[in-house]
């Protein structure tokens, strides 16, 4: 009987050990993929290279790929972080001990609250303003380069698919009526 106890203590130590160490790879797993999928502040990251392979920058084809690619990838990457960060807080602020037990609870936990929070938001509200902007491009631009844009730092575009915006030209209400997106009216609090 004391053997069985020894065999389950060594591995109850080397079930925590592997935990530890898996959960450490895919905290790396997890940076890698957002320095690589998700900052795309010099075009280059998976969205715009996966868009750039059907069709030239500034083309139909290129701006259609790349609102297809919106929210495409996965997302767990965030919700991990985020997990990983506020676990300790929490059982700090519990008073828990921080052990591999209560650490994987709670992190469980606020994993799954924190990916279904993610993800109700990115396909009901992303994919679908996404989507509206894809079938707007597709069904009124007719050209493949419309407007003949290069979107360029600090150029400015004054027209959408080679149409000039009729009444109020580059006004927030021609915005609205022509492309049936609504503005908020700024209100003053003070």
């Amino acid at each position: 009987m004391v053997y069985l106890n020894i065999l389950y203590e060594k591995m109850f130590a080397l079930i925590e050990v592997l935990t530890i160490i898996i959960f450490i790879a895919l905290l790396i797993m997890s940076l890698v993929m957002i320095f690589n999928f998700y900052i795309c502040d010099n075009n280059n990251c998976k969205a715009f290279t996966d868009a750039q392979k059907k069709g030239e920058p500034g083309t139909k084809q290129y701006v259609l790929a790349l609102l297809s690619e919106l929210y495409d990838d996965g997302i767990w990457p965030f919700p991990y972080i985020g997990a990983t960060i506020l676990t300790p807080l929490s059982l700090w602020f519990v008073g828990a001990p921080i052990t591999v037990k209560n650490f994987a609870i709670m992190f469980l936990t606020s994993f799954i609250i924190i990916y279904f929070l993610f993800a109700f938001f990115g396909h009901h509200y992303v994919k679908y303003i996404a989507q509206y902007t894809a079938d707007y491009i597709q069904n009124n631009c007719t050209s493949n380069n419309p407007a003949g844009v290069i979107y360029n730092e600090g150029e400015e575009v004054n027209a959408v698919c080679n149409q000039e915006l009729e009444s109020n030209k580059g006004s927030i209400e021609s915005l609205s009526n022509n492309l049936g997106v609504s503005f908020a009216i700024p209100v003053n609090i003070f």
